[in-house]
């Protein structure tokens, strides 16, 4: 029996993601784990694998289609092997399409029942432009709710949210929400890091990133302070097997977070050459889901504008955050005496769930040694 290869759950956080382009064609042969077609989510482009093996009977949806989990992509069976029926009923984008409007409107007047009406109605969800996933492409209350999120209500002016400006607005209200943070700020004296960063930069003829010395510092000490290798959901929480540092990177109006995996192992000059190969990744459009896995922190550097200082939103699923302002001449007082120095500040943001204050006041303490005695 032909085997159905359904588009499975990425773990994106839009409702859909796009079948980019069949790597395999219709009659060649595939092998369980080989690259079937290339999918598309809200933050990277990966290669989904077949689960099962014998010959690719039938691509049921086109390259270039957005696709929910769930849906059958294709069928994947012996050569000559009957596809099931319901598959043939499949409408194609096209099909779709060529309905009336009439006719599409008087179909979602008989699948909508008068209770699930009234939600539209109060949501202000026009539905027909909703598209049941119920039994018989029912309309239910998930698909009206699932509209109002994807599209400008009735009666209301506006311009939708991008694919990519959705997943981040849902990612920062959610943290926004369930993370309740305790912010602490420190001053870190920049005068070691420019000594090793020109030191560096001249024995290896290459440039560094200040970025390199703080996922450096931040990797160190989470290794001092192994609570921080995890996250809070709800009433558990969830340790890291290892210490994944994120670099908040913007690239076209987009926000990624990749993840330096192992960053307590590398030095600062491995650090630099994977944050280098993560943003070639992104501005290549190559980023991988594996690369935006894990990490139980975000470093985000906003060092090259004019800004003193501010503080960040914890990502889901993270613990905390550091948020890097620019680095300034300013006077201080050093042995009593009043000199200037490059000076930084920096937020450190913990969810305050698992982390106490005077745990993280350790925590930016070692940070800030580790920075100013490198």
């Amino acid at each position: 029996m032909a085997t159905p290869i359904k588009m499975p759950d990425l773990g994106t956080t839009v409702e859909v993601v796009t079948l980019v382009a069949w790597l395999k064609q219709e009659g060649e042969p595939v092998k369980r784990g080989e690259p079937l077609c290339e999918v598309e989510t809200d933050k990277a482009t990966d290669q989904l694998e077949s689960v099962a093996a014998g010959v690719l009977l039938r691509q049921v949806v086109p390259g270039k289609t957005e696709v929910r989990s769930g849906t059958v992509i294709a069928y994947i069976g012996s050569p000559g092997e009957v596809i099931p029926e319901e598959s043939a009923a499949t409408p194609t984008p096209n099909q779709e399409a060529a309905a009336s409007p009439v006719a599409a409107k008087a179909e979602t007047q008989r699948k909508v029942p008068p209770v699930i009406r009234n939600l539209a109605r109060r949501e202000g969800v026009n539905l027909d432009a909703v598209v049941g996933t119920g039994p018989g492409g029912q309309v239910t209350r998930d698909d009206v709710l699932r509209a109002k999120q994807t599209s400008t209500p009735v009666g209301k002016s506006g311009v939708p949210y991008s694919k990519e400006q959705l997943s981040v607005a849902r990612q920062v209200a959610r943290s926004n929400r369930e993370i309740p943070t305790v912010d602490l700020m420190a001053s870190i004296n920049m005068s070691a890091i420019l000594r090793a960063r020109q030191k560096l930069q001249e024995e290896l003829s290459r440039k560094f990133a200040f970025d390199s010395f703080f996922l450096f510092a931040v990797a160190r000490s989470i290794e001092k302070f192994p609570s921080f290798a995890a996250h809070a959901d709800d009433d558990l929480l969830h340790k890291h097997e290892t210490i994944d540092v994120c670099l908040a990177v913007s690239h076209e109006g987009r926000l990624y977070l990749p993840a330096v995996h192992n960053a307590n192992k590398l030095t600062i000059e491995e650090i630099q050459a994977e944050i280098e190969r993560l943003v070639e990744t992104i501005r290549s459009r190559h980023l991988g889901s594996a690369d935006l896995a894990g990490g139980c922190f975000t470093v985000s550097n906003l060092g090259m504008y004019p800004i003193d200082s501010f503080q960040m939103i914890i990502p889901p699923d993270q613990i905390g955050a550091l948020a890097i302002g620019a680095t300034q001449q300013r006077p201080v007082v050093d042995n009593g005496q009043i000199v200037v120095r490059p000076m930084c500040t920096v937020a450190l943001s913990v969810d305050h769930r698992p982390i106490n204050g005077a745990e993280a006041a350790g925590f930016l303490k070692h940070l800030k040694e580790t920075l100013e005695q490198l």
